[in-house]
C-alpha cells in the first residue's frame, strides 16, 4: 500500500490507458497489486493532520478551528471536527525574528519568505494563525479573529500584501515543508497503530523542477 498526499485521480476517468502518464501509474499499481491512498488537502483539516502538527511544533496555545467543516468519525467512533487553518496564541509576545529563527530551527532551512509592511517593523505578535495553503478566504477568516501573523506553506503574492495593508505579516514556509510534515505525521500514526512486524517506508518528495545557476556577462 503507497499513502500519498498527492492525489493519482484528480477527476472523474472512464479508461485506463498506456497513452498518458497517469495512466501508465495506474497501470503499474494494478499490475503489482499495490493499493494506492490519497488524502489531498483533507489532511491539512483533520484533527492531527498537518494543520495541528504545525502549531502545536510552534507551542500556540489555546488552538482552535479557523474555518470550520463538517465534522467526521474518528479512531473509536469518536466524532472529530474537521477545518482549514488553525489559530494560537503566545502568553508572552514574540518577533518576527524569533518566530523566524523557531521555524528555521525547526525544519533546517536557511530562511523563509517574510511579508510585513515597512511600518510595521519591530511588532511583535501573539495571535498566530496556521494555514498550510493560504487563499483569499482563509486569510480574511484569520483576520477578521484578529490574528496579526499568518504562517503558510503557500501564498500569492498578491493576498500577502493584502494582508501587509491591514498591519498583518505573513511568513512563508517552502512549498516542501507540506510534503515533510505530511510524511512525518504518517510515520509517526502509523508506528503507532501497526504492528512492529509490518515495514513503514518513508520516501521524500522528489522536486518536480531543479534550479539552474544564471550568470550575467
Amino acid at each position: 500500500m503507497i499513502i500519498s498526499y498527492e492525489p493519482i485521480i484528480e477527476e472523474p476517468i472512464l479508461t485506463i490507458g498506456s497513452t498518458n502518464y497517469q495512466g501508465r501509474l495506474l497501470l503499474q499499481l494494478l499490475r503489482h497489486d499495490i493499493a494506492c491512498y490519497a488524502t489531498g488537502s483533507s489532511f491539512d483539516k483533520c484533527k492531527g493532520g498537518s494543520a495541528d502538527w504545525l502549531a502545536s511544533r510552534l507551542e500556540l496555545s489555546g488552538v482552535y478551528i479557523t474555518e470550520p467543516q463538517a465534522s467526521y468519525a474518528g479512531m473509536e467512533d469518536t466524532v472529530c471536527q474537521s477545518g482549514k487553518g488553525r489559530i494560537g496564541y503566545y502568553k508572552k509576545k514574540k518577533s518576527l525574528e524569533e518566530l523566524t529563527d523557531m521555524i528555521c530551527n525547526l525544519f533546517s532551512l536557511e530562511g523563509i519568505n517574510a511579508y510585513i509592511s515597512k511600518r510595521d517593523d519591530g511588532l511583535t505578535f501573539s495571535d498566530v494563525a496556521v494555514v498550510v495553503w493560504a487563499d483569499e478566504k482563509s486569510i480574511e477568516a484569520a483576520m477578521e479573529r484578529g490574528v496579526q501573523l499568518i504562517v503558510t506553506c503557500g501564498v500569492s503574492s498578491k493576498e500577502a500584501m493584502k494582508a501587509c495593508s491591514e498591519h498583518r505579516a505573513v511568513l512563508e514556509l517552502p512549498c516542501e515543508t507540506a510534503a515533510h510534515i505530511f510524511e512525518t505525521c504518517v510515520e509517526q500514526y502509523l508506528s503507532e497503530v501497526l504492528s512492529s512486524s509490518i515495514e513503514i517506508l518513508t520516501i521524500p518528495m522528489q522536486r518536480k523542477s531543479r534550479f539552474l545557476k544564471c550568470r550575467k556577462e
